[in-house]
């Protein structure tokens, strides 16, 4: 019986890291390789960061395609973690690379062609309302910086004791000179490489909690805070 109860939990494991379930993996350049890993390809860098809203924080991911790849998502661009999480891959705040900003580094290698990064949500929370595409473009053997995705966090109280995360803003700003200095440092491969801007658009992504069954309630929060309310797009149900 005991060695049946093993077996199942190792089945359950395998069936979990291989069945898709947990597929959140920024896939970056190997920190010690010496050149990229197919010629043919092209590299996007930049970061990802989403400080802390007083002790409270959250995991954002971006989600990138291919146009034209049966909408396919071919990877994932996401902020650091509050603590290490071995079997989804997103390393701790620490260990991203920019640890005051809980953010991440990234350097990918794609094949050439357009892309776009179609969804954002915040890990076990929610997605942001009306992603409107972002695109880019992967040049064969050029390296371009995307800018770096900056999150916002808001938090209003959830009860008269309790407050939370109850919303975030997405934000694309110009931070070349640090993240390319780092990211020089931080990949062999990228030492000396020429690296040309390519800026995102700055659509104006934005997360609110949805107030019905917050926390298992039935009611609004009870302070919005710095989240000014619900995103414009949900019309609130009146309390009943």
């Amino acid at each position: 019986m005991y060695i049946h109860s093993i077996f199942t939990v190792v089945a359950v494991l395998i069936t979990i890291l291989n069945g898709g379930c947990i597929s959140v993996l920024q896939k970056n350049l190997d920190k010690n390789q010496l050149a990229f890993s197919n010629s043919e390809n092209g590299v996007i860098v930049g970061s990802v960061t989403a400080p802390f809203a007083a002790h409270y924080h959250e995991t954002v991911v971006f989600e990138y395609k291919k146009l034209g790849d049966n909408d396919n998502n071919n990877g994932d661009l996401t902020s650091g973690m509050q603590h290490k999480n071995f079997l989804i891959g997103i390393p701790s705040c620490s260990e991203g690379g920019l640890p005051q900003q809980c953010g991440r580094l990234f350097a990918i290698s794609l094949p050439t062609g357009d892309y776009e990064i179609y969804r954002a949500y915040v890990m076990h929370r929610g997605e942001f309302q009306q992603t409107l595409p972002a695109g880019f473009t992967v040049t064969k053997g050029k390296v371009s910086y995307l800018g770096n995705l900056h999150v916002t966090f808001c938090k209003g109280m959830v009860s008269r004791y309790r407050g939370n995360i109850l919303g975030a803003d997405v934000s694309i700003n110009d931070e070349y000179e640090r993240d390319v200095s780092l990211i020089r440092e931080r990949f062999d491969a990228l030492h000396n490489a020429s690296v040309d801007k390519q800026l995102l658009s700055d659509n104006s992504w934005s997360w609110r909690v949805s107030w019905k069954g917050v926390f298992g309630g039935n009611v609004e929060p009870y302070d919005w805070g710095g989240c000014g309310g619900p995103s414009p797009n949900k019309t609130p149900e009146p309390t009943q």
